[in-house]
């Protein structure tokens, strides 16, 4: 799941492992856990440019052209698209 500050920009990733693990262990203070470095795309970045972030393991943020958090793309669903394109 994507972290995201006042403004509705991205700022982080945390995965149910890390969520789980930090909960278990008292910890509360969620910048700790968080991934920083996760990928991101804008809304009008075409298939063929996100393909490169599909070998990452989770999903994409989608952001606008302010940078506000719109959503995920699963890499899956990259992959499915191309399937249907005939590109596989």
């Amino acid at each position: 799941m994507y972290v995201v500050d006042h403004e509705a920009k991205p700022v982080g990733l945390v995965t149910l492992e890390k969520l789980t693990s930090a909960t278990q262990a008292g910890q509360e203070d969620m910048a700790t856990v968080m991934q920083t470095d996760f990928p991101s795309v804008k809304e009008s970045t075409n298939l063929e440019d996100i393909f490169q972030y599909c070998q990452a393991r989770f999903p994409i943020a989608v952001v606008n052209d302010h940078d506000r958090f719109q959503g995920v793309v699963d890499p899956s669903a990259i992959f499915a698209s191309i399937e249907r394109l005939g590109c596989s």
